[in-house]
């Protein structure tokens, strides 16, 4: 009888142990991945140097593993109204600091609200881990606000990160226009959104504000 009281416990206390050990364990993602890239040799050299460093020193940092970008997306199954399709990898070759080349990896994914109605918006998500290399990440330091008939560039914060809203407005009124939205994560991570007619400054903040930034860390 004793025994069988061990037993019990041992297996109650098993069970504990295991369900708390599932509830740490990350949901499985799954994306398009790139296809294999091809392999090059290049010699270090002066010119390559330049064209990625700008002439400034910099570090390169190894790069994050896809299925943590992936899992970074906002989740569509807590978004109402919408959907999305799957998530796909590309491989962008880059110059390197030493004038050599190599790859930064970026995530697209495509979310839609209102399908198939008068009131559809799509929202195409980039993400990429440009690895800190100035060369990508570069053009984000020359961003600007100003307003026109057009449409505005101005400054929002996103996540604790300064990011910026593009919009230009709908030439015939009917629909409030169409916009992106860009942010330099940690100085490392480039989000872009770009959402076609009809999207609105909330929609584009909303969204970038559903990312998983505890995955880009």
């Amino acid at each position: 009888m004793h025994r069988r009281i061990g037993l019990l416990f041992a297996l109650t206390l098993l069970l504990s142990i295991g369900g708390g050990c599932s509830k740490n364990t990350e949901k499985p993602v799954s994306y398009i991945p790139a296809a294999p890239s091809a392999p090059s040799v290049v010699t270090p050299n002066t010119q390559g140097a330049n064209a990625a460093s700008g002439g400034y020193e910099s570090t390169v940092t190894p790069a994050l593993e896809t299925s943590r970008l992936v899992a970074a997306f906002p989740d569509v199954s807590a978004m109402t109204g919408f959907e999305a399709d799957e998530p796909r990898e590309t491989k962008n070759p880059v110059p390197l600091y030493d004038g050599t080349r190599d790859e930064y990896t970026s995530i697209d994914r495509t979310y839609i609200r209102s399908k198939g109605t008068d009131q559809e918006i799509r929202l195409h998500l980039t993400l990429s881990d440009t690895r800190s290399i100035p060369v990508v990440t570069a053009f984000e330091k020359n961003f600007t606000e100003f307003t026109n008939t057009d449409g505005y560039r101005k400054r929002v914060t996103v996540n604790g990160t300064d990011a910026w809203v593009l919009y230009t407005y709908d030439p015939a009124r009917s629909k409030a226009g169409f916009g992106g939205l860009t942010m330099l994560y940690r100085g490392r991570f480039l989000i872009q959104i770009d959402g076609t007619l009809g999207t609105t400054e909330e929609d584009l903040v909303r969204v970038a504000s559903q990312f998983d930034f505890t995955k880009l860390q």
